[in-house]
């Protein structure tokens, strides 16, 4: 569990960092790659946090966590996604 956690901080702080450098490419011909750098920032960042704080819920309820477990291994749901 650790390493996944880990794993999740590291690309959230990657998203920061494309960020800041997106924010550092202001120049005319820079202006596509900035704006690459912003979309990917902020998806990781928004999806590394959700990540985060399912990890932090999860933690608190453990009875929640068995339940997106079977969820998730549930043949109905995995025909559905499919």
């Amino acid at each position: 569990m650790f390493k996944k956690k880990s794993i999740y901080v590291v690309t959230l702080l990657l998203g920061i960092c494309l960020i800041c450098v997106s924010l550092f490419l202001r120049s005319e011909e820079f202006k596509k790659i900035s704006g690459i750098c912003i979309g990917v920032g902020t998806s990781l960042l928004g999806m590394r946090i959700a990540n985060l704080y399912m990890k932090k819920i999860e933690q608190r309820n453990p009875e929640l966590k068995k339940r997106n477990e079977i969820e998730l291994k549930d043949e109905r749901n995995t025909i559905i996604r499919n």
